[in-house]
């Protein structure tokens, strides 16, 4: 069903917990006719190209000053891709944008119109109703595997996004 890490080892030529995982659920997803819907796979597919371009394999970055902002909001994508499914804050996404979290937090509304954390929701909450496609998969496994540290912010967050509630969204699946 899935492939082995030897099978992904090799066509990256290089060992990655997380791109070998990515690659996983995307060959899964594309292997069993996308059951939980387009959009999942292309969250999977955004998720693994900002961890390979963020880390140089497929572009690399210009060293020029054009667009700075443009830059860093750029790399805070690419972080918050990268660690969708892990827990993460203001911090430590605007350490790896290179600017302040005030200053990431007002460049990143401005350019995407809404807040850091709506978008981090946002992504989680749209990965989640892939995973809850799948009925082996308890609400708890996919709030954990979505990314949020419990049920409950699972809950409120995916209620303030969708206006329902998880379990009231997956009978309408």
């Amino acid at each position: 069903m899935f492939a082995s890490k030897c099978d992904i080892r090799p066509a990256l030529s290089v060992f990655s917990p997380t791109i070998c995982e990515l690659v996983r659920a995307l060959c899964s997803d594309a292997g069993h006719g996308h059951p939980y819907g387009k959009m999942f796979g292309e969250s999977l597919f955004v998720s693994l190209a900002a961890v390979l371009v963020h880390d140089g394999r497929i572009l690399q970055r210009r060293r020029s000053q054009d667009g700075l902002g443009d830059r860093r909001i750029r790399r805070a994508l690419d972080f918050i891709h990268e660690h969708l499914f892990e827990e993460m804050d203001v911090g430590s996404i605007a350490e790896a944008a290179e600017t302040s979290p005030y200053h990431l937090s007002r460049v990143f509304r401005s350019a995407l119109g809404c807040s850091i954390w709506q978008y981090v929701s946002r992504n989680r909450v749209q990965l989640a109703i892939g995973l809850m496609k799948d009925p082996k998969l308890t609400l708890a496994q996919v709030a954990k595997l979505s990314g949020f540290e419990s049920y409950s912010t699972f809950a409120a967050t995916f209620k303030s996004v969708r206006s329902l509630s998880p379990a009231h969204f997956r009978t309408r699946l």
